[in-house]
C-alpha cells in the first residue's frame, strides 16, 4: 500500500494559512489522529505561537512610530548608563547634550519634556560643542551624548 501526502488548504486570511495534511493510504473514514496534521504558515510580517489549540499572532511590522519609540528607549538607556558610569547620584539633576542625525534630533525635540523627566535633566542642548562627549550607537544612528551635572 503506497502512502501519499495530501495537502488541503483549510483557511486563508491576510495573515495565516492553515493546511490539513493527511499522510495515510487509508480512506478518509479510517484515518486516525496520527495520520492527520494541521500546519500553520504565517505570512511575512507576522509571528505565531500555538499551544493547547490556542494561536497567538503578533504583527512584527516596524511602523515609523515603533522605530521612533525604539530610538527614544535606546537614547534613554544610553543616557542612564552614562549617568551611572560617570558616578552621578540617582537624584542628581543634569544638563543633557545631544547631537545626531536628523531622525534622532527630530525624536529628541519631539520628546524633549519626556526625556528631561526620565533622565532628570533641567535642559537639553542640541549640540555637544565645548563639552566632552561619547559617541553612542542609537539603533544604528551615531549620536553624540554628554551629561553634565548641574
Amino acid at each position: 500500500v503506497m502512502m501519499e501526502k495530501i495537502s488541503i488548504s483549510l483557511r486563508k486570511s491576510a495573515w495565516l494559512l492553515a493546511l490539513l495534511i493527511i499522510t495515510s493510504a487509508l480512506p478518509a473514514y479510517a484515518q486516525s489522529e496520527e495520520d492527520i496534521q494541521i500546519q500553520y504558515t504565517v505570512k511575512a510580517g507576522f509571528d505565531m505561537i500555538m499551544e493547547n489549540n490556542f494561536i497567538v499572532l503578533l504583527d512584527t511590522t516596524l511602523t515609523p512610530e515603533l522605530i521612533e519609540e525604539g530610538l527614544l528607549r535606546e537614547l534613554l538607556s544610553k543616557v542612564q548608563n552614562t549617568r551611572k558610569t560617570t558616578g552621578f547620584d540617582v537624584n542628581d539633576m543634569i544638563t543633557l547634550y545631544v547631537e545626531g542625525d536628523d531622525e534622532v534630533m527630530a525624536m529628541v525635540k519631539k520628546y524633549d519634556d519626556y526625556i528631561k523627566t526620565e533622565v532628570l535633566a533641567t535642559d537639553i542642548i542640541y549640540s555637544v560643542d565645548g563639552v566632552d562627549y561619547s559617541t553612542e550607537d542609537i539603533n544604528g544612528h551615531s549620536t553624540k551624548i554628554a551629561v553634565i551635572k548641574n
